[in-house]
C-alpha cells in the first residue's frame, strides 16, 4: 500500500476534488484506492487541526482507524486530502491572533508531527497545487472578509499572511520530511481540478463512470459585496456587525459574481508581490517540476467600488 497525501492548497479546487472523490468512493475502491475522510466534511481537515494543536495521540488514533479500514478493503492506495495541511501555523494560529513564535520553526514542527503520526511502513507521496500568489491572496482575502470581522485592505492583509505566500520555503520544509513531493500549478488543471486529479495524480484513465467531474463547490462573492462587507466589519457594535452579516447573506443570494472582476490589489502592489516571489517560484520549477505560473497580464479596474489605496476608480456605479 502507498499513501498519497494531498495537502491542497486553499483556493485550488480542493473542495471540488474532495467532493468528487467522495461521490465516487465505490469506483475508487474497485481500483484499490481508499479515500479517508469524514462523512460530512468530505475531507480530513480534522487531522490537520489535531496536528496544528499538537494532539499527537488523537491524530495517530484517527489515522489508525482509517488505515485499518483501508487494509480491510484490500486497498493498494491510502488517500488523504486536506487543504488545511498547508501553512497550518498561519491558518490555525497566526490568523487567529495567537503568538506562534518563529513561524517557520512552528511550521516545521507541525510537518514533522504529521510525519510521525502516519504509518511508517507505507511509502508516502505529497501532492500539492499552488495558485499564483496574487490570485491566491485575493481569494483568501475575500473569504476572510466574508467570514470574519476583517476590515483591513487586501494590501494590509498581505502583510499579515506573507509567510503563506512563500511557497518555495514551505516546500523546502515538506520535502525535508517527505522526500517524494509533487507540485502542480492550479492553472495547469485548466479549471478542471477533479479531472486533473483523477487522471494525473491517481493515474486513472477512462472517467466516463465518474460523477461530479465538473463540480464548482465554493462560490465567490461579487467584489462590491466583499467591499461592502469589509466596511460593515468596521462597526464596533456586535449588533451592527450581526445585522450586516444577515444583509450580506441575503445580498449574496441575489448578487451574482460573473468572475470577471476580482481584483483587490492595486496594479503596483500586484507587480511588486509577483517580483518578490519570482525567485521562489522558479525554484518550484527546478526542484519539483511545477509548470510556471501564467505571466501578469494587463490589469483592468473593476466595475463598481474603487480599490482601496488605488488612484484608479471603478467605472459604472
Amino acid at each position: 500500500m502507498q499513501l498519497i497525501l494531498h495537502i491542497g492548497t486553499h483556493k485550488t479546487g480542493t473542495s471540488a476534488v474532495q467532493e468528487c472523490l467522495h461521490r465516487n468512493e465505490r469506483i475508487l475502491a474497485e481500483r484499490g484506492i481508499y479515500y479517508a475522510h469524514r462523512a460530512r466534511a468530505r475531507s480530513l481537515n480534522q487531522l490537520a487541526q489535531l496536528i496544528a494543536s499538537g494532539q499527537s495521540s488523537e491524530a495517530r488514533a484517527l489515522v489508525g482507524s482509517y488505515l485499518a479500514k483501508a487494509r480491510a478493503h484490500g486497498a493498494t492506495t491510502f488517500l488523504i486530502s486536506a487543504e488545511s495541511f498547508f501553512a497550518m501555523t498561519m491558518f490555525f494560529h497566526k490568523l487567529e491572533g495567537e503568538d506562534c513564535g518563529d513561524y517557520w520553526t512552528a511550521e516545521a514542527r507541525c510537518i514533522e508531527l504529521l510525519h510521525d503520526v502516519l504509518p511508517h511502513d507505507l511509502p508516502k507521496r505529497v501532492v500539492v497545487f499552488f495558485r499564483r500568489q496574487d490570485k491566491f491572496l485575493e481569494s483568501v482575502y475575500a473569504q476572510t472578509v466574508r467570514t470574519r470581522p476583517l476590515s483591513a485592505t487586501c494590501e494590509q492583509f498581505a502583510a499579515s499572511v506573507g509567510e503563506a505566500l512563500d511557497y518555495a520555503l514551505h516546500m523546502r520544509l515538506w520535502s525535508r520530511v517527505f522526500p517524494d513531493c509533487v507540485v502542480h500549478s492550479y492553472e495547469e488543471t485548466a479549471n478542471a481540478a477533479a479531472r486533473f486529479f483523477l487522471g494525473t495524480v491517481l493515474k486513472i484513465g477512462g472517467l466516463d463512470r465518474f460523477a461530479g467531474l465538473d463540480l464548482r463547490i465554493n462560490t465567490s462573492l461579487a467584489r462590491d459585496l466583499v467591499e461592502y462587507k469589509r466596511e460593515l466589519n468596521k462597526a464596533t457594535s456586535f449588533v451592527d456587525r450581526r445585522m450586516g452579516n444577515f444583509v450580506c447573506a441575503e445580498l449574496e443570494r441575489v448578487v451574482t459574481d460573473d468572475g470577471r472582476y476580482r481584483d483587490y490589489l492595486s496594479p503596483e502592489a500586484r507587480a511588486r508581490l509577483l517580483r518578490d516571489v519570482e525567485p521562489g517560484n522558479a525554484t518550484l520549477g527546478w526542484d519539483f517540476g511545477m509548470q510556471p505560473f501564467p505571466p501578469l497580464s494587463d490589469w483592468r479596474p473593476a466595475r463598481g467600488l474603487p480599490i482601496p489605496g488605488s488612484c484608479r476608480s471603478g467605472r459604472g456605479n
